[in-house]
């Protein structure tokens, strides 16, 4: 038999999947700690997968840290050469070509974001991850390459 705890897990990720709110992590590089990006607009709060107007304010926490996964051969003290920067995309609606429209680089910034066209904007997060260099054996070079480390889903601004 299934505990609640489980049961509730499940219902929960069945429900932030349909709402389209979660995010797509290499967790072999570690996990984003801390990472969020919402939009504020009339007090209100609307997390990723909503739709907002283009008078909202979109937010980006970018993550505090890059935080082991249980069982990776490398600890969060490891990372302090690590680096990460964050990509907001706008894809149109409808036909045409994503566009970069802002870069931050740098942990633990919280970025607002205004929107000065309608689209879906979403999160990639990329990293260099230098703490892995040493777990690497003869290929630690890798470890200064920038990878992709998450992307999140997007908020539609109309």
């Amino acid at each position: 038999p299934k505990s609640t705890a489980v049961a509730d897990l499940a219902e929960a990720t069945k429900a932030s999947l349909a709402a389209g709110r979660n995010w797509a992590v290499f967790d072999l590089l570690g996990r984003p700690e801390g990472v969020d990006w919402v939009a504020g607009e009339g007090g209100k709060w609307v997390e990723a997968g909503g739709v907002v107007s283009s008078s909202a304010t979109l937010w980006l926490r970018i993550p505090t840290a890059c935080a082991p996964m249980p069982g990776a051969p490398w600890t969060a003290a490891e990372t302090a050469d690590t680096r990460v920067r964050a990509v907001i995309w706008r894809l149109p609606i409808g036909a045409g070509e994503p566009e970069k429209v802002k870069e931050i680089e740098g942990f633990g910034q919280v970025v607002p974001f205004r929107p000065t066209q309608a689209g879906r904007y979403h999160v990639e997060l990329r990293i260099v991850p230098k703490h892995l260099a040493k777990h690497l054996e003869g290929l630690d070079d890798q470890a200064a390459i920038e990878l992709r480390w998450a992307v999140g889903n997007a908020i539609e601004v109309k």
